[in-house]
């Protein structure tokens, strides 16, 4: 009998979309990460270079520990367990954050490196994406997900993200009830042609947890309930996706 494996399970890597600006990506991103953290090791890149969403929604702007502008030029393999003593951490997730005291713009072959490097260590990795990521990095991504308004605006945002090239693992899309509101969540899925995989709620109050901190230690807890409805439905979605694709 030939001795077990030593090689981890590649991770799943799922991408985060906004198709609009202000429609609540980045804490999707982070509370998708913080239900699959529950799963196995996970971690959050903020890709979003030249600002610093996730270190600030996050309350880690004094987080010490290896950020983008250490990791810039990066290439080869990368030591993940090493890397992850390194990271800042959030509930358990390892973050990769952008900084606005010293911000940069990695070349594509760096971001390759870092997703490969995970994927090959077997953590689950959930990126809040700008369209440029996922254009480049589709071959990487497990799936894509686009969080659209249910308007008209969110719909035509989506519609674009949609032409995008599309992960082994497919594409789908949330809705926001983002006002104005003038269409239900399925008719959202249907104009944009993707499948539906959720809907994720208006967090009240969240400026003010950002203003005192509290994002720093949880999320709302109707975030909580929504990201674990997505991920069973993302679940569904990947895996007849796969029972496709071998017919």
């Amino acid at each position: 009998m030939s001795p077990p494996s030593t090689t981890p399970s590649p991770g799943v890597v799922l991408a985060v979309t906004g198709a609009t600006g202000g429609a609540g990506t980045s804490l999707l991103a982070a509370a998708l990460a913080d239900e699959l953290s529950t799963r196995g090791p996970t971690i959050l890149l903020d890709t979003h270079f030249g600002g610093a969403g996730l270190e600030v929604l996050l309350g880690m702007e004094d987080s010490t520990g290896v950020k983008w502008p250490e990791l810039h030029d990066a290439r080869g393999a990368l030591d993940w367990t090493h890397l992850e003593t390194q990271l800042p951490t959030w509930r358990g997730v390892h973050v990769v954050t952008c900084t606005r005291t010293a911000p940069v713009f990695p070349a594509t072959p760096t971001v390759n490196t870092v997703l490969a490097s995970a994927v090959a260590a077997g953590r689950n990795v959930v990126v809040d994406a700008p369209a440029s990521i996922v254009h480049n990095h589709h071959h990487l991504l497990t799936h894509h997900l686009v969080l659209a308004a249910r308007n008209v605006c969110g719909v035509a945002g989506a519609a674009a993200l949609a032409g995008l090239p599309s992960p082994g693992g497919g594409r789908s899309v949330v809705t926001s009830p983002q006002r104005p509101v003038s269409m239900t969540p399925q008719q959202v899925a249907r104009y944009v042609r993707l499948p539906l995989a959720g809907e994720w709620p208006h967090v009240r109050g969240l400026a003010e947890a950002v203003e005192h901190g509290a994002t720093a230690v949880d999320l709302p807890r109707g975030a909580h309930k929504a990201a674990r409805r997505v991920v069973a439905r993302l679940t569904d979605l990947v895996v007849g996706q796969e029972r496709h694709e071998k017919r």
